[in-house]
C-alpha cells in the first residue's frame, strides 16, 4: 500500500551500483585495462554514483540506526570512487578497478542483509511521513497534464474560431476531431477543471468561486489512499516498532491511535458513502471544514496538512486499547440496512453505536 519505504530505496540504489559496477569491472579486465574516457567516468560519477552519496544526506537513514550501519559502508566506497583521482594511466586504471570492487563487494554484502522488520519507531515514522509528502504532492499536482491539455484545446479554439479537435484520446493524450471508444471531451474536461471566474465592468463585478470536480475527485482519492495507507500499513508497523509494553505483553495494531488520522477517516468515509457531503466529519477534532456542507477541500488546507503530520503523536508509546468491537456475523437485508443507517445517521456518531447496542439489548430481553 505505500509508496516505498526507505529500506527498499537504498536496496534499489545498492543494487543499481552493484550491477553497474560489476558490469565496469568487467570490462575493463577483459580489455587489459584500457584508459577509459574521462567524459565516460565523469558521466559515472554525475549520475549513478553521485546518487547514492547525495542521497546519504538528502535521504539518509536515521542516526545510530540498523540501516545506517548498513549502508554507510556502500557509501563511503562509493565517495572514495567519487573522489579518487583519474588521468587514464594505467596505475589510475588499476585503482580505479580497486575502487570498483570495493564498491561492489560492499553493495552485495549490504543488499542480502537489508531488511526492514527491525525498523525503529523513529524509522517507521520518518517513513511514513514521507510517503505522507509524496502522496500528497502527487495528489496536488496531479491535475496538471490535463490542464495543460485544456490550455492546447483553448488556444486552438481562439485560433480556429471554434476548435474541430473537440476530444482527447486517452490513450495517446492527442486531441482528436471525433467521438469514440476511450476519447472524451474536452468540454467536460474543461468543466471539471473550472475554478470559477472573476468578471468585472466599469459598473458591475461578479465572482463565481467554484471547486474543480477533478480537484475534489483526486482529494477524495487521496483521503482513501493515506487512510488505507494508515490502517493497513503503518498502525501494524508502529504497533511492532513499540515492541513489548510494560505490562509484559506486545503492543497490537488496535493499541496505536492518531486523533489526526481518525479525523482523516471521517473525511475518507464523508467522500466515500456520503457523496461528499460533511457528516461523519462534522465531529472532526482537528480537521473541522466543512461544518456541515459539502466537503470541497481547498487547496490551501490540502497544503496545510503537510506540516500537520503528527509525528510527535505516532512516536508516543500506544494506550491499551480495552474496546474490542466485533461485526455481527449476519447478512441482512439492503433495505433494513439502509433504513437503520438512516436513524443512526440522526445521533451523534460517537453515540451511533451505543444507540444500536441498546436496541439490541432491549430485542433481546424482550424475546
Amino acid at each position: 500500500m505505500a509508496f516505498d519505504d526507505q529500506v527498499t530505496r537504498w536496496a534499489s540504489r545498492i543494487n543499481t551500483t552493484a550491477v553497474v559496477i560489476n558490469g565496469l569491472s568487467q570490462t575493463l579486465e577483459t580489455s587489459g585495462s584500457v584508459p577509459l574516457g574521462k567524459t565516460f567516468i565523469g558521466g559515472l560519477r554525475d549520475s549513478i554514483l553521485d546518487d547514492v552519496v547525495d542521497s546519504a544526506t538528502s535521504d539518509a537513514p536515521t542516526s545510530d540506526s540498523a540501516l545506517e550501519a548498513l549502508v554507510k559502508p556502500v557509501v563511503d566506497a562509493t565517495k572514495a570512487l567519487v573522489d579518487a583521482p583519474y588521468t587514464g594511466h594505467s596505475e589510475d586504471i588499476i585503482l580505479f578497478i580497486a575502487h570498483l570492487a570495493e564498491v561492489s563487494r560492499s553493495a552485495e554484502q549490504q543488499l542480502e542483509r537489508l531488511n526492514s522488520d527491525s525498523a525503529t519507531v523513529q524509522e517507521v515514522v520518518e517513513e511514513f511521513e514521507r510517503d505522507f509528502q509524496v502522496s500528497l504532492l502527487a495528489t496536488l499536482t496531479g491535475h496538471t497534464g490535463v490542464l495543460t491539455k485544456v490550455a492546447e484545446w483553448e488556444r486552438i479554439r481562439r485560433k480556429t474560431d471554434g476548435s474541430s479537435v473537440n476530444y482527447l484520446q486517452i490513450s495517446s493524450m492527442k486531441l482528436v476531431p471525433s467521438p469514440g471508444p476511450g476519447r472524451l471531451s474536452m468540454h467536460v474536461l474543461d468543466s471539471a477543471t473550472d475554478s470559477g471566474i472573476n468578471f468585472m465592468t466599469p459598473t458591475f463585478r461578479a465572482t463565481i468561486d467554484r471547486s474543480p470536480a477533478l480537484q475534489r475527485n483526486l482529494f477524495g482519492q487521496w483521503f482513501t489512499y493515506i487512510y488505507s495507507t494508515w490502517e493497513d500499513v503503518y498502525r501494524e508497523r508502529l504497533a511492532s516498532a513499540h515492541g513489548i509494553a510494560e505490562d509484559g505483553v506486545a503492543w497490537t495494531k488496535n493499541d496505536v491511535t492518531s486523533d489526526f488520522f481518525g479525523d482523516i477517516k471521517q473525511f475518507r468515509h464523508d467522500f466515500a458513502h456520503n457523496a461528499g457531503i460533511c457528516n461523519n466529519s462534522a465531529s472532526n477534532k482537528m480537521l473541522n471544514w466543512a461544518e456541515g456542507t459539502p466537503i470541497h477541500g481547498k487547496v490551501e488546507q490540502m497544503i496545510g496538512l503537510v506540516d500537520m503530520f503528527p509525528r510527535e503523536e505516532l512516536m508516543r508509546a500506544p494506550t491499551r486499547s480495552t474496546t474490542k468491537l466485533t461485526p455481527l456475523p449476519w447478512g441482512l437485508p439492503d433495505e433494513l440496512v439502509v433504513r437503520v443507517r438512516s436513524h443512526l445517521d440522526t445521533f451523534p456518531r460517537k453515540r451511533r453505536g451505543e444507540v444500536l447496542g441498546a436496541a439490541i439489548e432491549q430485542w433481546l430481553s424482550t424475546t
